[in-house]
């Protein structure tokens, strides 16, 4: 967990830009663009989410080895706890823009009783068929997952009158087609050497991030963008020849 904090401290930097912009469009009654702003907010969200949390979740055994050594190594772990903290990292502004158009209380006062409620019943489970760090990890995650994963987003979806269809493909879809390639990189490189070390997981690393860089400034940067970022980056001449 530690691993994926700092994967969910890049979104909440991000997540909390988004409180004034949300309360500006509210104060000017822009219900429309408020749902884009939504919609196009939770999508930028996952794609800074999905990358990080594949990468640790699939070569986060092997940092652990490196940092705490053989003995801690469970390889079921990055794996499980990847999946259950990747809705509620991707989904985390939607809380973020609740509370600029002040509808966050009631949101999280449900997802509170949901999540307690969910803790409860995962730790009796746990209980009966014993506690191990697989099980521990289980019961985290379906605690996770109900409360700021699942019932903060179905509210947040309620208030901006987003329906699932929308969400799925104004949100989800492209971070998750663009990082189908990392993905799969981290299957091959683990089907290829499952004792992979820490040289050998920076390499593989480093090709599916930098195919995910070409991949988003390719399918999710229109012009505009990327003459912004080309001179930001100090590629002048670049930027001024495409210009």
């Amino acid at each position: 967990m530690a691993l994926f904090t700092h994967v969910g401290t890049l979104i909440k930097h991000y997540a909390q830009l988004l409180t004034p912009v949300a309360g500006s469009l509210q104060g000017l009654r822009q219900e429309e663009e408020l749902k884009k702003f939504f919609l196009a907010s939770l999508q930028a969200s996952f794609l800074l989410t999905l990358p990080g949390v594949l990468l640790v979740a699939g070569y986060g055994d092997v940092i652990v080895r490196v940092w705490m050594g053989e003995d801690y190594v469970i390889p079921m772990l990055a794996p499980l706890l990847g999946a259950a903290v990747l809705l509620p990292y991707g989904n985390s502004v939607a809380l973020r823009i609740l509370v600029g158009v002040d509808a966050h209380g009631r949101v999280a006062v449900r997802a509170l009783i949901y999540t307690v409620v969910t803790l409860a019943i995962a730790c009796a489970i746990a209980f009966s068929v014993g506690w191990t760090p697989v099980v521990a990890a289980m019961v985290l995650g379906v605690s996770l997952l109900v409360g700021p994963g699942i019932v903060v987003l179905v509210e947040a979806c309620r208030r901006f009158h987003v329906s699932f269809s929308e969400y799925l493909s104004g949100a989800l879809l492209k971070p998750m087609l663009c990082n189908t390639f990392l993905f799969g990189v981290i299957l091959v490189s683990r089907a290829v050497n499952d004792e992979l070390t820490l040289p050998e997981a920076a390499l593989w690393g480093t090709f599916g991030g930098s195919g995910i860089v070409i991949l988003y400034w390719k399918f999710l940067l229109d012009e505009k963008q990327r003459l912004r970022l080309m001179r930001k980056i100090g590629i002048r001449r670049a930027a001024k020849s495409q210009a």
